[in-house]
C-alpha cells in the first residue's frame, strides 16, 4: 500500500516503515525514520535532528541542515551537502558516499567501504574490514581501521586534539598541506614509513639507543598538537602536498 501525507513542515515528524519507499520533502522540524527494507530519501530538510535507522535500506539524503543519525545495515547511504552540530552514520557491510559535509563527523563501518569528500570540521572514522577514502578535508581528522587501507586528503589542517590515525593491517596515506605544524609520531612497525616533512628529532631521555629507521618521532613546522600515524603491519606515507 502506498501513502502519501502532506502536511505543514513545521510538526514533528515519526514514520515506521516494513519495506518499500519513505519519501521526505522540504521538512521543518524533527524528524525520526524507523524501516526494516527499502529506499529512504530525503531532499531539503531544516531541523534540530534527523533520526534513522533501517536494517537493509538504502538510503539517499540530500540538503539536510540538521544534526543527522543514522544507523543502517547492508544499504547503501549517500550523504550530500550536509551541514549540523553532529553527523553520525554507521553501517556494516553498506557503503557510504559522503560529499560536501559540515560539522562534528563520526563514520563508522564493518566491510562498507567509506568515501568522501569536502568534508569539513571534526571528521574521525572506525572500521574494521573496510577501507577508507576521505579528501579535500578543511579541520581535523582522526580514526581506526582494522583491516583496511587508509587514504585521505587534507585542504586545511586545523588541529583542535590529538590525531590518532592507526591501522594494524592496512596501508595510510595522508597528503598534508605545506604549513603543517604538529608534535608527530609516525611509525610502521612490519612496513615502510615515510615522512616528507623536515623533523626536528624529540629529545627524550627516557629513550635509550637509536630510534628504529621505520618510527620518526619529533616536531613538524612549530610544532602543536600530537599526530600519530601508525601501522602494525603495513606501509605508512605522510606526505607534503600543496593543494
Amino acid at each position: 500500500m502506498d501513502m502519501a501525507v502532506f502536511a505543514p513542515s513545521s510538526l514533528n515528524l515519526k514514520i515506521w516503515s516494513a519495506g518499500g519507499r519513505v519519501w521526505v520533502k522540504n521538512w521543518n522540524a524533527f524528524t525520526d525514520i524507523r524501516a526494516n527494507d527499502g529506499i529512504i530519501q530525503i531532499e531539503g530538510m531544516k531541523a534540530d535532528k534527523l533520526s534513522i535507522g533501517c536494517v537493509s535500506c538504502n538510503a539517499d539524503l540530500k540538503d539536510i541542515h540538521s544534526s543527522v543519525r543514522f544507523l543502517g545495515g547492508a544499504g547503501k547511504v549517500s550523504l550530500e551537502n550536509a551541514k549540523g552540530r553532529t553527523i553520525y552514520v554507521e553501517t556494516s557491510t553498506g557503503s557510504q558516499k559522503l560529499a560536501h559535509i559540515q560539522g562534528e563527523q563520526l563514520y563508522v563501518s564493518k566491510k562498507g567501504p567509506i568515501e568522501g569528500q569536502y568534508l569539513t570540521g571534526k571528521v574521525e572514522f572506525h572500521s574494521q574490514e573496510a577501507p577508507v577514502d576521505l579528501r579535500e578535508i578543511s579541520g581535523f581528522l582522526s580514526g581506526t581501521a582494522e583491516t583496511g587501507n587508509v587514504l585521505a586528503r587534507i585542504r586545511d589542517w586545523k588541529a583542535t586534539d590529538q590525531a590518532i590515525i592507526e591501522t594494524i593491517r592496512g596501508n595510510i596515506s595522508i597528503v598534508f598541506p605545506d604549513d603543517l605544524s604538529a608534535d608527530a609520531d609516525v611509525w610502521s612497525v612490519g612496513g615502510v614509513t615515510t615522512l616528507e616533512y623536515p623533523l626536528v628529532q624529540s629529545q627524550d631521555a627516557r629513550v635509550y639507543g637509536p630510534e628504529p629507521i621505520n618510527h620518526r618521532v619529533g616536531r613538524i613546522g612549530d610544532g602543536g598538537e600530537l599526530l600519530r600515524v601508525f601501522s602494525e603491519h603495513g606501509d605508512v606515507s605522510v606526505i607534503k602536498g600543496k593543494i
